[in-house]
């Protein structure tokens, strides 16, 4: 079995995507009188490690189709089972897991002018009022906004800091409040901040199954302009 091609999937994807598929296939034992016992195979899933393996599917081939998933994230694992009914040793665990992917501009513009007046996390969601040339009416390439939206996010923790290291906004993502931030230029106390560079720090939950790829935690630079 082989995982996501992350970078395939990112290019040929919309952002908005929310049922996956995973597809599963194994080879047959190489001894021919085992090979021919086997009756079918039964198909064990589970959402994450720790969780445990239920049954999923009983196939007769040595494939199997895993679809209308809410994410690639599951672990799997293959029984044989033969004409007495006699099961195998379950196979190796493999799992298949998200492709997370989080970004953030470096420049906004909130004058109300409609275009960039909030700084948000890269995403699609101008895709309804793009034109037949692929390019937004701010001169967005739908193409490239794909291939940078934000992908498979549960928590955003968003902090802004000015030149001299207060800071001066806080976004905690949940509820209502989206992963996309849609920072207004505003401060904690809802006044318009200046025109000029501020820095940020934005600490990132994902949906992984892999515990090394769960938090990131980016810092960069803004240019606010008005």
């Amino acid at each position: 079995m082989t995982g996501v091609d992350c970078q395939e999937f990112i290019e040929t994807s919309t952002c908005g995507t929310n049922l996956y598929s995973n597809t599963l296939s194994w080879q047959r034992p190489a001894d021919l009188a085992c090979r021919d016992d086997i009756r079918n195979y039964k198909v064990l899933m589970a959402s994450r490690l720790t969780e445990a393996f239920t049954e999923i599917a009983i196939v007769s081939d040595t494939f199997f189709v895993h679809s209308n998933l809410p994410s690639f994230a599951a672990c799997y694992k293959i029984i044989a089972v033969d004409r007495a009914g006699n099961e195998s040793e379950a196979s190796e665990v493999f799992c298949f897991d998200n492709c997370p992917y989080y970004e953030l501009p470096n420049v906004f513009t909130p004058n109300e002018d409609q275009c960039n007046d909030l700084f948000s996390a890269f995403s699609d969601r101008i895709g309804d009022v793009i034109g037949e040339d692929g390019v937004g009416p701010c001169g967005q390439d739908l193409t490239d906004l794909r291939k940078r939206c934000a992908r498979f996010v549960l928590k955003v923790d968003f902090k802004v800091y000015n030149r001299w290291g207060k800071e001066v906004y806080r976004y905690t993502s949940g509820g209502e409040r989206s992963i996309y931030i849609d920072w207004d230029g505003r401060d904690k106390d809802g006044r318009e901040l200046s025109t000029g560079f501020y820095f940020y720090s934005a600490d990132v939950t994902f949906d992984v199954i892999d515990p090394a790829r769960q938090n990131k935690s980016l810092k960069g630079w803004v240019h606010l302009v008005r």
